[in-house]
């Protein structure tokens, strides 16, 4: 715990949050204070955000180059390098953005062809160096950081991102790393980054909160849960530059899973967790065994009817680096990929590490996971619940014309209240001016008296009042009676 508390003091002043979404300016102050300043002490704070791309790959916004040209790239702990699309990449994968070498004020060639071999593909292209920022606002930014422009991907066609960057612990990179380029130029204090992953539920029309985030430098307690402070230190095996470290159990509920593999890799890249053969296997056949709603396709993958997924069990890995044992709890909600009243169990077969079982998504979802390079740890946290915010403007917008509509109606009933009365009023008033018009008794003149004609045509008597000096006169179709 002591260890634990001197890394967050020494690494607090220099936190960093990047959370990588991109909003597009002009960054003419940049450029003029690289040419004045000659690249010295360019200290900003950035804040950005990561994409989440259906819970299968966390990609956000680079610059590279002057004028800055927008990049979005993977981030990936089991690589090291940076590679992004030249304009003229074939055959390359589909991507919204490449980078322009020869528009760049500030790029260098270096003359050097560089193949990058993938998990599930390769990179072949050409070496140079430019300024790279990241961050919404340019507020950190790496000189002279060293990445490679390919002329051709294969493998890629699923990815959605313009590249990758590699956050791996450099064993094997062709060139530094963006962290230690950051630290040589006195940008960051120490080596350690910091990855929040939210969850869509594989599904890009849900827009959880909080956003994914890439913290540089640091730990930021706002993406743990807040009823909690508990954090768990490992030290990792670095002997091939990944990000690794011992594994001692594997359980399905009660159920032990027999297996081979004695380490684990965490692996921000992958959407899945897999494991050597043996142990997938032996991990989809329990499931299948013991739960009889599960089924197995085609393709040994596991698929299972949950209407409610509290009938399956959780999934716990017992994570050992020599001197600490902790358990780590996947919930099913974690390892199922839920489709309508179908659950896909999210384990495959590791082709590539035959060795190591590789935590992807469906882990990190689950714990916000700081990665010091330089003490060889990782440090996990609960992570904070994500909310599905798609709806909440919908919502928003329902309960604001309710509101308007009760506001409309209520001022309707007062202004038909205060018309009432208004009338009332002035009905009275009415009444006491003329009521002497309607009271009044009226007497004929003297020379006037009453009669009563017949209409000729209908017959029909009706009164009359004629003066008396025409009384015996006869009208056309009028007869007296």
């Amino acid at each position: 715990m002591v260890k634990i508390i001197a890394l967050l003091i020494a690494c607090a002043w220099s936190l960093i949050t990047v959370p990588l979404k991109f909003n597009s300016h002009h960054r003419d102050e940049l450029k003029q204070y690289l040419k004045n300043s000659h690249y010295d002490n360019l200290q900003i704070v950035p804040h950005s955000k990561l994409d989440n791309n259906r819970n299968l790959e966390y990609s956000g916004a680079f610059y590279f180059g002057l004028p800055p040209q927008k990049i979005d790239l993977v981030i990936d702990t089991t690589s090291w390098d940076i590679w992004v699309q030249s304009p003229s990449c074939f055959p390359c994968h589909e991507c919204d953005h490449s980078f322009d070498a020869g528009v760049s004020e500030t790029f260098k060639n270096i003359n050097q062809t560089v193949f990058i071999d993938y998990v599930t593909g390769n990179v072949t292209g050409d070496a140079g160096t430019d300024v790279v920022s990241i961050g919404d606002d340019d507020q950190l930014t790496a000189l002279s950081q060293a990445f490679v422009i390919a002329q051709k991907d294969y493998g890629f066609d699923n990815m959605t991102a313009d590249g990758v960057i590699g956050f791996g612990m450099n064993m094997s990179g062709n060139f530094p790393l963006l962290l230690e380029t950051l630290k040589a130029q006195g940008k960051i204090s120490g080596l350690i980054f910091s990855l929040y992953l939210n969850d869509n539920e594989y599904n890009n029309d849900i827009h959880p909160e909080p956003e994914s985030a890439l913290i540089i430098g640091g730990v930021d307690m706002q993406y743990a849960k807040s009823e909690t402070t508990e954090v768990v230190l490992l030290e990792v095996e670095n002997t091939r530059g990944l990000w690794e470290t011992g594994l001692t159990g594997v359980k399905i509920g009660s159920n032990k899973v027999t297996i081979t593999s004695k380490t684990v890799v965490f692996d921000t890249g992958s959407g899945y967790i897999s494991a050597p053969k043996a142990d997938a296997n032996s991990l989809r056949m329990l499931m299948y065994e013991k739960y009889e709603n599960c089924n197995k396709d085609n393709e040994g993958t596991i698929v299972c009817d949950c209407e409610d997924l509290t009938d399956y069990p959780t999934m716990d890995f017992t994570l050992n680096d020599g001197k600490i044992s902790k358990d780590f709890i996947l919930p099913p909600s974690a390892y199922f990929l839920k489709d309508d009243d179908k659950c896909i169990l999210l384990v495959k077969t590791d082709e590539v590490l035959k060795d190591s079982w590789r935590l992807g998504g469906p882990f990190l979802r689950k714990y916000y996971t700081a990665f010091d390079m330089e003490s060889k740890n990782i440090m996990f946290y609960p992570a904070k619940v994500s909310k599905d915010t798609s709806h909440d403007f919908d919502s928003s917008v329902k309960w604001i014309i309710v509101f308007f509509v009760v506001l409309l109606i209520v001022i309707c009933i007062v202004m038909s209240v205060f018309l009432y009365l208004f009338c009332c009023r002035h009905r009275m008033n009415f009444e006491e001016t003329y009521k002497p018009l309607f009271t009044a008794k009226y007497t004929l003149p003297p020379h006037y008296h009453r009669t009563a004609v017949r209409n000729a045509n209908s017959g029909e008597v009706v009164p009359d009042v004629i003066p008396t000096s025409r009384q015996n006169r006869v009208f056309p179709g009028i007869s007296s009676k």
